[in-house]
């Protein structure tokens, strides 16, 4: 009898207690999670937004917004804790419910002459300091939620599906000259490429023109496997580049876009994320090519200067210098470069141009600008107008 209402109390705390808590919390958990993600890229966002917040006068909407997202999520919060506190709550409830009625049933048994008095007093005891895991088991009920949430916020990202896939297992290639067959390329419904062609021989510039939004940049993009094409083909050395490894790919091709990023830290280290063995005579020789060497060597820290959050402490032209210092270094043989240009003056602009010049028997580049004196260096020129080549 006192095994069974044992039992009883263990099944109780342990089980029946934690599914009604976690009943009552519902989703909680998951409603905390998800507003205290929203809440944290409100706050980064307004930050690196702060000088156009400051410009325009936007300053008090977005602190009321954050103020009232900040008391939802302390409402969910404060919510949470209450139902905690309910689950503890029941848990001793029923626990003390537990202890006074195996007490009770223990003294009947006494009374009965079926038990002495250690059989009154040993289960008693047993049961009242054995409800430890019972109640740590009970409070998963409410935590568990919690944490179920920020579990699934991992899954979620964990799930996503890249748009390619990584190639491996093919032949290793290398680089003599790229092109595009007949390649149309569509992105959420609307046609950016359509029927494109262009022909890059090796140890040559060849530059593409166009207007904003004409699918200059989308062509370097596919040229580097971040998408796919619908049709036609994208081919570096004769090769289909959805064949080619993507370690192989990568080793081929540098990339420049027209904002580069910059990681927390010093100069130096942002430009070896393009050679990680790279040397310290090879960093300040690529920074040459790039114009940028004696900006650094005016900086008090020189190369070992830190570049700020997002690269802030520096200016638009000095970020895209680097950049292009990145590729210099990385050595690869075709160069893809997104309006390389657009930040710089004349005299920085020449002397990059005359550095691509110089490279241009070692190196075979592409060129996106809308800069017509950006092409004066392109043995050819495409122009690209809506999609199409003209």
């Amino acid at each position: 009898m006192l095994g069974l209402l044992a039992l009883a109390a263990y099944i109780t705390v342990g089980v029946i207690v934690p599914l009604i808590t976690s009943r009552l919390s519902g989703d909680d958990g998951l409603k905390f999670r998800t507003k205290s993600g929203e809440l944290s890229a409100f706050v980064l966002d307004s930050l690196r937004g702060l000088p156009e917040t400051i410009q325009y006068g936007q300053g008090t909407v977005r602190l009321t917004e954050m103020n009232s997202r900040t008391d939802a999520l302390s409402a969910d919060e404060a919510r949470m804790k209450r139902t905690a506190g309910v689950s503890l709550a029941s848990a001793n409830t029923v626990i003390l419910a537990f202890d006074l009625a195996m007490l009770f049933a223990a003294t009947l048994l006494y009374q009965a002459g079926t038990v002495g008095v250690d059989g009154v007093l040993i289960p008693t005891i047993a049961l009242m300091s054995s409800f430890g895991p019972c109640i740590a088991l009970a409070n998963l009920g409410s935590t568990l939620q919690s944490t179920f949430a920020a579990g699934n916020r991992v899954l979620d990202i964990l799930d996503e599906t890249p748009v390619v896939d990584e190639i491996a297992g093919q032949e290793t290639i290398t680089f003599s000259g790229a092109d595009a067959e007949d390649v149309t390329f569509s992105y959420g419904g609307e046609t950016i490429l359509d029927g494109i062609s262009v022909d890059v021989p090796e140890h040559s510039v060849v530059g593409v023109v166009g207007r904003s939004g004409s699918g200059k940049s989308t062509l370097l993009k596919l040229f580097m496997r971040f998408w796919e094409s619908k049709h036609g083909a994208v081919k570096l050395s004769g090769v289909d580049v959805g064949r080619i490894n993507t370690a192989n790919l990568r080793d081929m091709e540098s990339f420049v876009t027209q904002d580069t990023h910059l990681f927390h830290d010093s100069i130096k280290n942002n430009l070896r994320i393009a050679k990680l063995d790279a040397t310290d005579e090879e960093i300040i020789a690529a920074c040459k090519k790039a114009s940028v060497h004696d900006f650094i060597m005016t900086l008090s820290q020189g190369y070992d200067t830190p570049v700020g959050e997002l690269g802030d402490t520096l200016s638009g032209g000095e970020r895209q210098r680097l950049g292009l210092a990145r590729a210099f270094l990385h050595g690869a043989p075709l160069m893809l470069l997104d309006e390389p240009t657009s930040n710089l003056d004349s005299l920085n602009e020449a002397a990059i141009l005359r550095a691509l010049g110089e490279e241009r028997e070692d190196k075979t580049v592409i060129l996106v600008s809308h800069r017509q004196s950006t092409m004066r260096i392109a043995d050819k020129v495409y122009s690209v107008e809506n999609g199409r080549m003209s």
